[in-house]
């Protein structure tokens, strides 16, 4: 739906015409930098209008607290400007490693705090007194550019994202039917692809939710119902992976009764009955130490039952909302260490460039330093900042000669602002067109922003040309400076990335044997969101990583679900089953290294409980018994993913734990 060529063209429109109208309304208005009303429009741009009202509210925002920061700032520290810089530094490095925490909408009102801070007071440090009505300007442009934006795109043609999400959750049922007719059809072999499919698609449909709420009043009303479908939808995934796993266990050919539940749960109909219990009961312990025939008489009618669910769920979508209020919480992955590195490096990046500015008395040393602030802000989350801010870099400078070509060559020429809007309109619209193509945005978002800014569009502003280059130097050096430091200071690349997503995930395990990790829908929510940032990073090794987390995933909801489970137990059968999972606890807090030597023995000690959780009989529920039998079957089927020989970690190509 979004690479529709009259989308792309109409996004281009809309944003154009938005534009203009807040430039034209801030030269009318007399406001000094009617500029950046205009590049407000194209930094706020979104393909849905509750994804750019949020971005908008953000902006208003984050300018807002940033405006009152850089004043409080100025004004105290004006006559110690090394105390200033250190200040404004702190300020963003705060603002930026908040914004890395907060995983809602708005966490773009934290990043543009930060470095508005910059952007309002560096121009000043001269003239602290100005600096309140310097204010007011700015957030009168910002203002505007966000109310024009909003008012052409929710009047001409407003994009909703409720039906993009709703054809999201459409396509999980699909996958979720596709994946089990796949286990009906080859049941004893994993179906990656189907896995990694329903994965993501479950990640965007956790994604899409917030912008559809913020979209449609109707499906507001539905927010409790939505939070259960996703949560039923989260279970359903972990159902149907530990369902593949127990069923690939099993030797070929599969009991006929199981096949038979296999087939039936494929076409919509599964059996609710114990048919496969006998016949489980006499090869439990002697051929199927893990109780695999006995969870999948009881995982199977779970998966019929989960799919009438969420069937039930999407069904009451069309009924009048109730306005429940919401009782389900998810959570998501924060890394607050890796948040304060990139917080410390762009306070750091921002000292070398004041440093340069002060120690060469560049006048336009400070645009300089704004222009890290961005940078390291706008780069903050990838993996491998190197890669998106070069390109920004290079495109970036091309904007310099176009924009010296409106300003020298064609400006002269024009005589009122119909023939300006005339003269952008070639460049501006092929800009907006190329933003709302995923492929070329990377190129024309540094294009159209760097050109904006040197235009420098105003009732009476007269830019020199050396003026001009002086100004794009110093933008160059900003963006430059960055590249430098975050290669100097940061560990960069996928491995990076993956080494401290398998350390979260290894966390995740750790609170769940110790009883910490939370609610079932927490857990999932969390170690579904890890699995999904591992296998996009995974490359060729995507099967492995895929397989591995799935392992982790059964092994985590096996002893979240144990611990209340404990106290059930006799007095012999709570011990040991304390004992167990707290040397679980304890193998994961080891270095690499040290688990290969840790393994044995607490297979010895899982396959002791598993034998004191069976003896005498009845000791333990069958529950129990098949969630610590699910616990033994993950360290045993898979010890290269917890405990490898040949490389310390859970994944192949992470290089350390520590």
């Amino acid at each position: 739906m979004l690479k529709s060529p009259m989308f792309e063209l109409l996004f281009s429109l809309k944003t154009f015409t938005a534009a203009m109208l807040a430039l034209y309304l801030s030269m009318v208005l007399g406001l000094d930098n009617p500029t950046w009303a205009m590049m407000c429009v194209y930094i706020i741009a979104q393909p849905f209008s509750g994804m750019a009202l949020a971005k908008g509210v953000s902006r208003l925002l984050g300018t807002l607290f940033g405006a009152i920061a850089c004043m409080i700032l100025l004004l105290a520290l004006h006559t110690a400007p090394v105390l200033h810089m250190l200040a404004l530094a702190l300020w963003l490095a705060c603002c930026l490693a908040l914004s890395l925490l907060e995983r809602s909408a708005y966490s773009y009102a934290f990043m543009l705090s930060g470095y508005t801070a910059l952007f309002i007071s560096l121009p000043y440090v001269d003239s602290p007194l100005s600096i309140v009505n310097v204010v007011l300007a700015r957030v009168e442009e910002i203002g505007l550019g966000i109310i024009c934006y909003m008012a052409i795109d929710l009047l001409v043609f407003p994009r909703k994202s409720h039906g993009l999400y709703l054809s999201t959750l459409a396509r999980a049922q699909q996958l979720i039917a596709s994946w089990q007719q796949a286990i009906a059809d080859q049941p004893t072999e994993h179906h990656i692809e189907l896995r990694q499919s329903l994965l993501q698609c479950l990640r965007q449909c956790d994604d899409l939710r917030q912008q559809a709420l913020r979209d449609s009043h109707r499906l507001r009303g539905h927010e409790a119902l939505l939070l259960e479908l996703q949560c039923q939808l989260q279970q359903h995934f972990s159902l149907l992976v530990s369902s593949e796993e127990r069923l690939c266990q099993l030797a070929s050919p599969l009991p006929e009764s199981l096949q038979r539940q296999l087939t039936q749960l494929a076409s919509g109909t599964p059996l609710h009955c114990d048919s496969l219990a006998g016949e489980a009961d006499s090869t439990t312990q002697r051929d199927d130490p893990h109780f695999n025939q006995d969870s999948l008489n009881e995982l199977i009618p779970l998966l019929g039952r989960s799919c009438q669910q969420i069937a039930e769920l999407m069904r009451y979508l069309d009924h009048v909302p109730t306005y429940k209020s919401r009782t389900l919480r998810f959570a998501y992955h924060q890394d607050p260490a890796q948040a304060l590195l990139i917080g410390a490096v762009a306070a750091a990046s921002v000292l070398v460039a004041a440093s340069f500015w002060y120690f060469t008395g560049w006048s336009d040393g400070y645009v300089a330093v704004m222009i890290t602030g961005v940078v390291c802000s706008l780069f903050a989350s990838a993996d491998n900042p190197l890669v998106p801010a070069k390109g920004f870099f290079i495109f970036n400078l091309l904007a310099l000669p176009i924009a010296m070509l409106y300003l020298y060559g064609i400006f002269p020429l024009l005589s009122d602002f119909t023939s300006l809007v005339l003269a952008l309109a070639p460049a501006y619209l092929l800009g907006g067109y190329l933003m709302a193509k995923p492929a070329s945005a990377p190129i024309a978002i540094p294009l159209v922003l760097g050109t904006t800014v040197l235009l420098t569009i105003s009732n009476n502003a007269s830019t020199t040309p050396i003026a001009l280059i002086n100004m794009g130097v110093a933008q160059q050096i900003g963006m430059g400076l960055p590249l430098l430091m975050m290669g100097i200071l940061r560990r960069i690349g996928r491995e990076a990335a993956s080494q401290r997503l398998v350390q979260a995930l290894e966390r995740q395990l750790i609170a769940a044997a110790r009883g910490s990790a939370g609610s079932r829908s927490e857990f999932e929510s969390r170690h579904q969101e890890l699995m999904h940032g591992l296998i996009l990073r995974a490359g060729s090794q995507s099967e492995r990583v895929t397989q591995a987390c799935g392992a982790s995933l059964r092994l985590g909801l096996a002893l979240l679900h144990l611990g209340p489970l404990q106290a059930s137990l006799l007095p012999h059968g709570r011990t040991a089953l304390q004992q167990a999972r707290e040397q679980i606890a304890e193998f994961f807090t080891l270095k690499p290294e040290a688990r290969a030597t840790a393994f044995a023995p607490l297979q010895v000690t899982l396959r002791r409980t598993l034998w004191y959780l069976t003896h005498p009989a009845g000791a333990a529920s069958r529950e129990i018994e098949l969630r610590f039998a699910a616990v033994l079957q993950a360290f045993e089927t898979y010890p290269d993913f917890f405990a490898p020989s040949s490389q310390p970690t859970l994944l192949p190509e992470v290089a350390s734990h520590a």
